[in-house]
């Protein structure tokens, strides 16, 4: 007879079963899941890239980009920053092939489902920006954005879903996947 899930707190205590079938589907998923995904700076890095390759074709000078690319740059390093000590606080990996113990929904989570995405956007835009001094950077990242959303999320989204269920559901209808109202408002 299988033992039921003890309640502690508002938390449930997983069985030793459930620990079992979780690891499982994070090998599963992990197999799964194409090379684009588990590496989620690589479009981001393609589009520095092409915008600097972009940048060799004909430049797009944009005014003031060295400096407003440095202070993109900045902001993306802050919130990436904010966003792993948040996860490695609350015990779990960052990274998407590591283990994920906790959904973790405070701290910049609760603005946003995918802060190390926008976080990732902003330094793309600001290296593009500062290195050629180009429009092209912000076309680059746009496409590293739509590669982002289209493929990388909705594989990670899936494998929260198989992992938390229901937490992660109610989370995912509270929060946004890419920005949201400050928290407590309406």
């Amino acid at each position: 007879m299988r033992r039921p899930r003890v309640a502690v707190g508002e938390r449930a205590v997983p069985t030793a079963r459930d620990l079992v079938a979780r690891a499982r589907l994070e090998r599963v998923v992990r197999a799964a899941t194409p090379t684009i995904v588990r590496v989620p700076p690589t479009p981001f890095v393609a589009a520095v890239l092409g915008a600097w390759l972009l940048a060799q074709w004909g430049r797009l000078r944009l005014p003031f980009a060295r400096g407003l690319g440095w202070l993109l740059i900045v902001a993306g390093l802050a919130l990436d920053g904010w966003a792993i000590v948040t996860q490695y606080r609350a015990g779990t990996s960052p990274l998407p092939g590591g283990k994920h113990t906790v959904l973790v929904t405070w701290g910049p989570y609760a603005w946003t489902r995918n802060p190390i995405y926008i976080a990732h956007t902003l330094v793309a835009i600001g290296v593009g920006l500062a290195w050629t001094r180009s429009a092209w950077a912000l076309l680059a990242a746009a496409g590293a954005w739509f590669v982002t959303d289209r493929v990388t999320v909705p594989a990670e989204e899936t494998a929260l879903e198989g992992l938390f269920g229901a937490e992660y559901e109610r989370y995912r209808g509270r929060v946004g996947r890419w920005w949201d109202r400050p928290p407590g408002r309406s």
